[in-house]
């Protein structure tokens, strides 16, 4: 008789979430605190993973330093330099929470 605590038959039991954002992702974004914000083009980033990004968006986006937020990049089209990090570009911002 399984225990109480038991995974469904064929399914494999799975770890606890990580943080509050797991619960939340989805394939292709990143979630993480913007370290460096202001109206553009460039932007500091920290991924939860620890992962430090360098952004550039030419659409004029205003992001507060040290929100939380779900954001899609890509690799840059031409050179950037936005500081520390790598240089991504970004797509799309979206607030967590």
């Amino acid at each position: 008789m399984p225990s109480p605590a038991a995974s469904p038959a064929g399914e494999p039991a799975s770890a606890p979430p990580i943080g509050f954002t797991d619960l939340q992702k989805r394939p292709g974004w990143v979630v993480g605190t913007v370290t460096r914000g202001g109206d553009g083009p460039c932007y500091g980033f920290l991924t939860e993973a620890g992962e430090t990004l360098a952004l550039h968006s030419p659409d004029g986006l205003t992001l507060r330093q040290g929100a939380t937020v779900r954001i899609q990049v890509m690799s840059p089209s031409h050179r950037i330099a936005c500081g520390e990090g790598t240089p991504m570009a970004l797509r799309a911002v979206e607030p967590v929470g």
